[in-house]
């Protein structure tokens, strides 16, 4: 291998390490899958602000922000719990973004005409209003933060159009999560899916969903973009 593909690599082999190292140490004092939420659930609901270093910190591709995101509506419900969640999905981009700048070349001109390919070449010549695209339709968090990089995207044009492009689908994440009840969860008993889930939440997610689609297939069809994008 590589000294090239060993420093690619070396963070998800850090990871798999510390998540096999924790598992035996959670194996050895016998903790549980309930008895870590519980400690999650304490520990991060009065220090916000631990979920934001993490969100800082995320390994890029191997730990999805999506994760964190619902897990922001979890705790602190879908107002509250958005804010945080929009917070540290900004946060996250800039972070994989600079990860990006400082380790991956600068992309050359790039030829192909797949999808992808001539996504990237329009990046090149209107780097924000691509961005903005990239994420009403969804495609992958990190794929788009590093791609911007690589082609040195402008950063405060980075930044802005991850605003105005995630913060639908961040908040429609944390409406997910918001509806879901952890303390009944982690209550002891077995309590109905009626109690675990709120319906009138599940609801104005269904909601939240269909106006940011509806937001994001007019501005694709204003804009010329493609339905789908390969990614090569």
């Amino acid at each position: 291998m590589t000294r090239a593909k060993i420093k690619r690599w070396l963070p998800a082999f850090i990871l798999i390490a510390l998540l096999i190292i924790g598992l035996i140490e959670a194996s050895i004092y016998g903790v549980t899958l309930s008895s870590a939420l519980r400690w999650i659930y304490d520990t991060i609901k009065d220090a916000p602000w631990l979920l934001l270093l993490v969100c800082a910190l995320r390994p890029p591709f191997i730990f999805p922000i999506s994760w964190l995101v619902l897990l922001c509506g979890t705790l602190w419900g879908l107002w509250m719990g958005g804010l945080y969640a929009i917070s540290g999905m900004m946060i996250s981009a800039a972070s994989s973004y600079w990860i990006a700048r400082l380790t991956v070349p600068k992309s050359q001109n790039n030829s192909s005409q797949s999808k992808f390919g001539v996504w990237l070449q329009r990046m090149r010549r209107d780097g924000f209003m691509s961005v903005v695209l990239m994420r009403l339709m969804l495609l992958p968090f990190d794929v788009t933060n590093f791609a911007a990089a690589a082609l040195h995207v402008n950063f405060r044009n980075f930044m802005l159009a991850t605003l105005i492009g995630n913060a639908a689908a961040t908040l429609i994440y944390a409406s997910i999560g918001a509806s879901v009840r952890l303390d009944v969860i982690l209550s002891g008993h077995e309590p109905p899916l009626s109690q675990i889930f709120d319906a009138r939440q599940l609801m104005l997610t269904f909601v939240l969903l269909a106006i940011s689609l509806s937001i994001a297939r007019y501005v694709k069809k204003r804009s010329g973009a493609p339905e789908e994008i390969e990614l090569e």
